[in-house]
């Protein structure tokens, strides 16, 4: 059974996704009541009009402790460590519940057409992909009636995860779920939408994002690099400093599909053997004999080397041809880019695409040292000969200078608003859910309830 708990276990997973502190929660012990007085709809803790049932909290230890186990971490067995997972499963709880209170105080608990029709078709795609990931599983089985068998098996692993329901009750737990997550995502934007930037705000990040990359820049110039590109890719703080030192290159990179062969990998393994070796005996003017009889194996296995590495190219090699063929034939750079180049980023993030990537001329960027011999030579809008390095080929074309200097606020004012925005949005989500965090008066907790959850029984 171990082997279907990893397809369910993200899905069940969604129950701990808010696990926070549990420093508001009364710390394990004995239950104070006769575990026969209590029931699964027993409540063990209230928020607002909202609450927590004993089948709910003992859902989500028992998931989470098979989490633990099947990751091979130990489960708890002291009382101690005991309560204390089981204060953290129902802390999990208790915060989302405390979210979708407040969703609730805001008139968000209601979603909206488009919403509701999106969680529909999320609840229809996950159900969709756990009920063939389990068929698959039931071909595999040779189950005489997969259908039958797949529901059996989701049911077990159901069980084996912790989880009190069948897959009938998941599948209402799962769109609840969903639609909660949807109020969530409601409740999110209307804390960061509440949030604002003065001129001032965005001016005194431009000073300081000057003043950080001045001095970053003075010793690690090569940091630019990385910066620059990780903006271009995913957003975030632009950069307002470029070191002197960089152009701007796009690569056609082509590799083969496969890796060499073991053989081939052997063969020059033991080169670097006969190297060493060989090494050894000229410094020490020992054994000629020898000399020649390394000299002679080495040529061998060079030989063999080099045709076998000429064979693993082959493909690549005609590949590269044919790119520079249709280059010579006039087609666009970029559309050759994009045919046979094997770096997706051109394609992915629209600056790159536009500009090209970075390439750092006084420093070590990682690019192979012959595109760097070859840009040397090129003018704005040329592009090299087929270059090799490491089993890969290499088409570059110089697209220009990334112009040194300082950017001024107006350039970047747009982008700077953006991220302080962001940043601050972030920050007050944040805030918002620690205050709801900390403020004990909303939730109500009944120790006596769930204290033996965990416990031996007996």
């Amino acid at each position: 059974m171990k082997r279907y708990i990893a397809p369910i276990a993200v899905l069940l997973a969604l129950v701990l996704m808010l696990t926070g502190c549990s420093e508001n929660l009364t710390p394990g012990g004995t239950a104070s009541l006769e575990v026969s007085t209590l029931t699964p709809d027993t409540v063990v803790a209230e928020i607002g009009d909202r609450k927590i049932t004993r089948a709910e909290l003992i859902s989500a230890y028992d998931s989470m402790i098979s989490m633990y186990t099947y990751y091979g971490m130990e489960a708890p067995t002291e009382e101690s460590e005991i309560a204390e997972n089981r204060d953290a499963a129902l802390n999990s709880l208790v915060s989302a519940q405390i979210m979708l209170y407040q969703a609730d105080l805001m008139g968000l608990s209601e979603l909206s057409q488009e919403d509701e029709t999106a969680a529909q078709n999320e609840y229809a795609a996950e159900l969709e992909d756990l009920y063939e990931t389990f068929y698959t599983y039931a071909e595999d089985e040779g189950a005489e009636d997969p259908e039958a068998r797949t529901l059996e098996m989701i049911n077990e692993a159901l069980t084996e995860n912790g989880w009190d329901m069948t897959y009938d009750e998941y599948k209402v737990w799962l769109l609840s779920e969903i639609r909660n997550e949807k109020v969530l995502l409601e409740l999110e934007e209307k804390i960061k939408g509440e949030v604002t930037l003065s001129d001032g705000d965005t001016l005194a990040q431009y000073d300081a994002l000057v003043a950080q990359e001045a001095e970053t820049y003075a010793q690690y110039p090569e940091d630019y690099l990385t910066n620059c590109e990780n903006y271009e890719m995913f957003g975030g703080t632009p950069c307002a400093i470029v070191p002197e030192g960089y152009l701007r290159v796009k690569v056609i990179g082509m590799a083969p599909e496969t890796e060499i062969d073991g053989e081939t990998l052997e063969k020059e393994s033991q080169m670097a053997t006969l190297e060493g070796e060989y090494g050894k005996l000229v410094l020490k003017g020992e054994d000629p004999a020898r000399q020649k009889q390394i000299a002679g194996e080495y040529q061998a296995l060079s030989a063999e080397v080099a045709a076998a590495k000429e064979a693993f190219m082959t493909n690549t090699r005609t590949r590269a041809e044919e790119a520079m063929k249709k280059l010579k034939e006039g087609a666009s750079f970029d559309d050759i880019l994009v045919e046979y180049g094997d770096d997706t980023a051109y394609l992915t993030y629209e600056t790159i695409g536009e500009k090209g990537r970075l390439l750092y001329t006084k420093g070590d960027d990682g690019w192979a040292k012959a595109i760097h011999d070859a840009v040397a030579t090129l003018q704005p809008g040329e592009y090299s000969s087929i270059l090799e390095d490491e089993n890969t080929l290499f088409i570059v074309q110089l697209v220009g200078e990334e112009t040194p200097g300082t950017k001024t606020f107006e350039e970047l004012e747009e982008s700077l608003r953006g991220a302080a925005l962001e940043a601050a949005q972030e920050e007050a989500w944040l805030t918002q859910q620690d205050a709801w965090a900390a403020d004990t008066s909303m939730v109500t907790y009944y120790p006596e309830h769930y204290q033996d959850v965990g416990l031996p029984v007996g």
